[in-house]
């Protein structure tokens, strides 16, 4: 009965073990498919005419977007939130081995069972927390690069139809702006993305 009990133990860690991979897999197929399904959109520059209002506009997305850095917490910190959770359960993860469940009476058994089903399901809360942050941060990499586009047709187009200075130095600080968030969202994902890989490992 007892062995019964221990094989049932592993055989349940191992199907969650399983899952989580695989939902992992099924997540990043998706992404991979809805990113290629995405079709480039003809970008046009401003007219010089709407230049100012539209700079408004766009710097009011820009805003809301920058939001992000204050909003969220910090990559960083959740690295460091993430390693505690696992050396939190280094014992949990030592005392799992065949050789040690063996002996062990079901009630012990049971109780490890516990302790594994909530590690575990920090864990993938924990991956549902970078995946929902990634998507944010996904979508506000799309919609500056289109942005970027935009704009350096604008200024282009800008400097064709000779527009007053006043409004190409407008043009060249609202794109430093825009490259500077640029840069933020970039390796903010980056750092997302490569610890959410850390957490499905």
């Amino acid at each position: 009965m007892k062995e019964y009990k221990m094989h049932k133990y592993i055989l349940r860690i191992l199907i969650i073990l399983i899952l989580s991979g695989a939902q992992n897999f099924y997540a990043q197929n998706t992404d991979q498919t809805q990113t290629e399904e995405k079709k480039e959109e003809e970008l046009k520059a401003v007219p010089v005419i709407e230049i100012p209002q539209k700079i408004e506009e766009a710097y009011v997305e820009l805003k809301e977007i920058e939001s992000l850095r204050s909003s969220e917490i910090s990559v960083k910190k959740q690295a460091e939130d993430f390693q505690k959770l696992i050396d939190e359960n280094k014992s949990l993860i030592k005392d799992s081995t065949p050789e040690i469940l063996k002996p062990l009476p079901t009630r012990k058994l049971e109780d490890l069972d516990k302790k594994w089903i909530a590690y575990l399901d920090n864990i993938l809360k924990f991956k549902k927390t970078l995946e929902d942050k990634a998507e944010k941060l996904d979508d506000a990499k799309v919609r500056i690069k289109k942005a970027k586009g935009i704009w350096v047709l604008t200024n282009k187009n800008a400097k064709t139809e000779k527009a007053p200075k006043p409004l190409l130095k407008r043009l060249g600080e609202f794109s430093k702006d825009l490259n500077s968030v640029d840069k933020f969202i970039v390796a903010t994902l980056d750092s997302v993305l490569s610890l959410r890989d850390k957490v499905s490992m």
